[in-house]
């Protein structure tokens, strides 16, 4: 269930409402005091599903070791939450499932529904260790965070993501271990990929982005290499290189890229669809599957364009000062020209039937296939 309150959520109690004490285990008594209808007292055990509204108090730290299912759990501002420990199961009943104003640290529990964890404005998600089983569902909205920060680990989402906050990738890779494995970054929702583990694997789960990717990092190549990717929103190249090996990737919205980087592609199926656009790209690699500029759909003149092994359908006309073709195939209807000055290098691989390119005056072509035979179909 899905409802984001204020710190006020201290409201009336109600006899079976739980509150912490102090800093402690989860599953100790003396970390709770539960209220009689009159009072707060001594709690006799620890809360579960079937008790009240269970509150973690302003500065205290209350950590879960062993499986436990609760249901209406709020953790107040500067309270923190931590799953460290067998399976932290969120019933889905009266009232709300885990509120979040403080902190919830993920260290090495297994998170599970059917109830959602709903991150307010100004709290916290820390995922360092443990995974997001297949009927979690978390919510970050918007004004929260979440870290994602495994080291050298690989980590588990097999459950739903749901941010309109900002989340921060900074080590790790992350990984799916059964379905949905659905990450939706919502409109106004921030992805910042500031650093991963591999830069063949780096991301594997679905991803639904409506709001903003951030590709940070120069150092290494980050990649999607989930089933399925659907961008309606902003991927931002600000460094490196940007890859793509997803069985299909679907761009309605924008690629954004800064000087000095590049989109690798070597997805099964990528589609740029009408009204998707391209921008400032200095580097375009089609390495294998294939690249469907579909008509509609803008791309800026590349300084550079290398196809290697995909097969390359342009709906479109594309504009590439140094093209290379050195694999796969180039087919049309949409031609590609190289403007004066400009240069197509091809050394391996086909050109279809319906392509066509054009070399401007001034422009140069080198064929160079060593000891092979190249095909030229169109024209």
């Amino acid at each position: 269930m899905l409802l984001f309150l204020s710190s006020s959520s201290a409201l009336a109690q109600t006899t079976g409402d739980f509150r912490s004490t102090g800093t402690g285990n989860w599953s100790a008594a003396a970390t709770w005091e539960r209220f009689n209808g009159t009072n707060f007292v001594p709690a006799p055990g620890a809360p579960t599903s079937a008790d009240g509204v269970i509150t973690i108090l302003a500065g205290h730290t209350v950590t879960a070791t062993t499986t436990i299912t609760a249901d209406q759990v709020v953790v107040q501002a500067t309270a923190v939450l931590v799953a460290s420990g067998g399976s932290f199961n969120v019933a889905d009943a009266v009232g709300s499932d885990v509120q979040v104003l403080g902190t919830y640290q993920l260290s090495g529990a297994s998170i599970n529904g059917p109830g959602t964890i709903d991150l307010a404005s100004g709290g916290t998600f820390t995922w360092t260790g443990g995974f997001i089983g297949s009927t979690a569902v978390l919510n970050l909205a918007t004004g929260s965070t979440g870290t994602f920060n495994p080291g050298a680990n690989n980590l588990s989402l097999s459950g739903t993501v749901n941010n309109s906050g900002t989340w921060t990738m900074l080590s790790g890779n992350l990984f799916p271990s059964g379905s949905p494995s659905l990450f939706n970054n919502l409109t106004g929702g921030i992805i910042d990929l500031n650093g991963w583990l591999t830069p063949t694997d780096s991301w594997s789960a679905n991803l639904n982005n409506q709001g903003t990717v951030n590709k940070n990092n120069g150092a290494v190549q980050f990649t999607l290499s989930s089933s399925t990717v659907t961008n309606s929103g902003t991927i931002q190249i600000n460094s490196g290189e940007f890859r793509a090996n997803t069985t299909t990737f679907t761009n309605n919205g924008i690629i954004a890229a800064n000087p000095g980087t590049a989109l690798r592609s070597t997805t099964s199926t990528f589609n740029h669809n009408s009204g998707a656009s391209i921008t400032g790209l200095p580097h375009l690699i089609l390495q294998s599957g294939t690249f469907n500029l579909n008509a509609g759909s803008t791309l800026n003149a590349l300084p550079q364009l290398t196809a290697s092994g995909a097969t390359f359908n342009p709906g479109i006309a594309v504009n590439a000062t140094s093209y290379l073709h050195s694999g796969g195939t180039v087919n049309g209807p949409q031609p590609i020209n190289v403007p004066t000055g400009g240069t197509f290098t091809w050394t391996g691989g086909f050109i279809g039937s319906t392509a066509v390119l054009n070399l401007a005056t001034g422009s140069t072509g080198t064929f160079n296939p060593g000891a092979n035979n190249l095909s030229l179909s169109g024209t």
